[in-house]
């Protein structure tokens, strides 16, 4: 199921976008909070204190 008819078959442009779209916003809602959860870790050992 996964990846079928992502970039052939009987999908518009519009489709194709809108798909790629809501993954993207799939992998912010993943990435994003990954990437601030290690800025604090960091800065917290590198930091003062």
């Amino acid at each position: 199921m996964a990846g079928q008819g992502l970039f052939r078959g009987p999908y518009s442009t519009r489709e194709r976008a809108r798909r790629v779209f809501i993954m993207g916003i799939v992998a912010a809602v993943i990435i994003v909070p990954g990437g601030v959860a290690l800025a604090i870790i960091l800065t917290g050992n590198l930091g003062p204190g």
